[in-house]
């Protein structure tokens, strides 16, 4: 999947330049939204095998990718904004929280999984691109 938009800037490692202006980027840090992306059928199929029953956002189930059976890529600088756009997720998202301090025991640790995953997951992707790299420019 080929994310062209996201809601936080987050951080993104450079992965391939395309031209002067545009490259992808592998995600390191949570990418919120969902607004503009391109799906190819091995992602579709991932979708659809493993999100048939909703239990996250999209954004939060795309952002978790490899928990999914697909891979994401961002298209940097993103090429689609969603600034400045009401969203009817978020108008009346306090009505449903939970207290404060059971947030933080439910929320904190869930989110410390997941960022915890991330960085398990992502450390030797970036590790073998860049081995590949080394062996592509040494030839």
């Amino acid at each position: 999947m080929l994310r062209l938009s996201s809601v936080n800037a987050g951080s993104v490692y450079p992965w391939i330049r395309l031209d002067d202006q545009f490259q992808l980027g592998l995600p390191i840090t949570r990418q919120k939204g969902a607004g503009a992306y391109l799906v190819n059928r091995h992602a579709a199929k991932a979708m659809t095998t493993h999100l048939r029953t909703m239990n996250l956002p999209w954004d939060h189930a795309f952002d978790l990718e490899w928990m999914h059976g697909f891979r994401t890529l961002h298209m940097r600088p993103y090429i689609a904004y969603q600034r400045g756009l009401t969203s009817d997720i978020q108008s009346n998202m306090r009505l449903n929280y939970l207290p404060a301090w059971q947030r933080y025991w439910t929320v904190f640790p869930y989110r410390s999984y997941l960022e915890v995953s991330r960085f398990v997951h992502r450390v030797p992707q970036i590790i073998a691109g860049r081995m590949k790299v080394s062996a592509y420019r040494s030839r």
